[in-house]
């Protein structure tokens, strides 16, 4: 069985499962988006590439030459803050989600450090740059559709090979927008695809590319 990294658990997972690492544009080519939805996305999940790509680099150097990571850990923090910041507003709960997704990206890639180049690739950097974009744009619609008065939300899946049996059966499941999603045997709450906050297990989060629609 994998470790349970919390959020970055996907490294494992990904890599037990055999899945094929997606191009940022085909991770986001079937998806109910528009072109420039898309664009939007493919974007950001190649900025957030570039910022994993320069800090693999450097934590390796940093390893060679035993210095501490503290200002690697703070720089990441920045700069993927900095990147969200575009996209919707960093509160409290947001901040505490990319606090956390460093600490643990740090600690696994640590770990894993001398015993596995994946940990340092490109694949794991355009993975997370997936996955990160996904959920970020899955919160700032879900935001967006409560801000407008949107008071229905309907889950949605790729309808693929790829779609785990706890998503396949919430395809179409549509309830009023203030209520949570109850998905897959471990009973997880959420309120969009790939939330977070209300202590989904990571397992109904990882690899996920399910979206919503809403209406009045």
């Amino acid at each position: 069985m994998p470790e349970n990294d919390g959020v970055m658990s996907f490294d494992q997972l990904h890599k037990l499962g055999g899945r094929e690492i997606l191009d940022h544009e085909q991770w986001f080519d079937n998806m109910g988006l528009t072109e420039s939805q898309k664009r939007e996305r493919v974007r950001f999940a190649q900025d957030w590439e570039d910022i994993l790509v320069g800090l693999l680099i450097l934590i390796q150097l940093y390893d060679e030459y035993g210095m501490e990571m503290d200002d690697l850990k703070a720089r990441m923090l920045r700069e993927i803050r900095s990147l969200v910041e575009d996209v919707l507003t960093v509160n409290s709960t947001v901040l505490g989600y990319l606090e956390d997704y460093v600490r643990r990206f740090f600690e696994v890639t640590l770990r894993h450090l001398h015993d596995d180049p994946y940990y340092t690739s490109e694949d794991r950097a355009k993975d997370n740059g997936n996955q990160e974009a996904t959920t970020i744009f899955n919160k700032k619609e879900f935001d967006e559709a409560v801000a407008n008065g949107a008071t229905y939300k309907t889950w949605h899946t790729m309808m693929d090979e790829r779609v785990r049996d706890s998503h396949v059966e919430m395809e179409a499941v549509t309830i009023p927008i203030g209520d949570l999603f109850i998905v897959g045997e471990s009973l997880s709450e959420m309120a969009f695809p790939r939330d977070w906050s209300h202590g989904a297990v990571p397992e109904e989060i990882i690899n996920c590319r399910c979206w919503l629609t809403f209406d009045r």
